[in-house]
């Protein structure tokens, strides 16, 4: 069952992965099984105010997460092509990547867009002959932001964080 109104939870196991490449102009829509690492954190500095030395914390800076997308293997397509650019050559080309939470119709709740995604690691899964398994491989991506936006309605309300 598909929970799409406001008073239920989201659904995490009904999403889809969005890769954004400015040439060829394409959008590449790639079936994943698990995603992780959707984070970020506030960093504090910590000084001490007067004679008290009574701690005081300011933020100076945000860190975000590292992005894990796992997946079935597949044998070739333009998102490889992108990470093996990237590795093989030690070059970064960043592009947008958009997660979306879907509704019931496929269609997006929730998404997050990741600014300036770029692969920094591939691993494919091992191999074992005891088992029926699929291969699967797991991408890591850096970004450097991302912003959370609730879509209602077919339009967009980006998530303020006040």
């Amino acid at each position: 069952m598909f929970f799409s109104t406001d008073d239920q939870p989201l659904a995490g196991y009904h999403f889809r992965v969005d890769f954004i490449f400015p040439l060829p102009n394409r959008t590449i829509e790639t079936k994943f099984q698990e995603i992780s690492g959707i984070e970020r954190t506030i960093v504090m500095e910590t000084d001490s105010l007067g004679d008290n030395k009574v701690p005081f914390f300011a933020p100076v800076s945000t860190d975000y997460g590292t992005l894990t997308l796992k997946r079935g293997m597949l044998t070739g397509s333009y998102l490889i092509d992108w990470m093996n650019l990237s590795i093989v050559t030690q070059r970064r080309i960043p592009i947008p990547v958009v997660v979306s939470a879907l509704d019931h119709k496929h269609m997006p709740l929730y998404c997050w867009l990741f600014n300036n995604a770029y692969p920094v690691k591939w691993t494919t899964g091992g191999f074992n002959a005891q088992t029926s398994g699929i291969l699967t491989e797991e991408v890591q991506l850096k970004y450097s932001s991302y912003i959370q936006i609730r879509v209602q309605g077919g339009l967009l309300d980006a998530l303020l964080p006040f």
